[in-house]
């Protein structure tokens, strides 16, 4: 941090010096001149062990600020699941079908038959007014998004 806020000291500073003591004529040429010298020293004082730790330090905030921003996924997961009233079973289908899983991979994971994975599928498709994997999707964002503006 100590870098970054020398850079913009020195920067301030040079602006002033360019705009105090360059002859009128050549102000034409400042906005290119002020870049490339921005860019070399850019260049010059931050590494790329600089540029990491900031970009590190930024996800940590995106990932804070996610966290507090309201309702998580898997939350939201649990109560769309329940306000269509889905059973234990059921809710547990709804949140491989929200990953994106096929009915083989769920009846695999839960050591169901596939006939048996169909039936929850049909059985939560039915709960939920939907005809469609997709229509499922899209009513669980919508539910989604009307939780995180009512949480706002």
């Amino acid at each position: 941090m100590a870098r970054a806020r020398l850079a913009i000291s020195l920067g301030m500073v040079g602006g002033w010096c360019v705009g105090f003591f360059m002859p009128t004529e050549f102000m034409g040429a400042v906005p290119i001149l002020s870049l490339l010298v921005v860019l070399l020293c850019a260049t010059q004082l931050f590494s790329d062990h600089d540029v990491s730790t900031v970009n590190a330090l930024a996800d940590d905030r995106a990932v804070a600020e996610a966290s507090s921003s309201g309702l998580s996924r898997a939350s939201a997961l649990a109560e769309f699941a329940k306000a269509q009233n889905l059973s234990q079973r059921e809710t547990e289908v709804f949140v491989y079908l929200a990953e994106g899983r096929t009915t083989s991979y769920i009846a695999s994971k839960l050591f169901v038959a596939e006939s048996t994975g169909r039936a929850h599928v049909h059985s939560i498709y039915q709960k939920a007014q939907v005809s469609s994997r997709m229509e499922l999707l899209d009513a669980f964002e919508e539910y989604w998004e009307r939780q995180l503006g009512a949480s706002r």
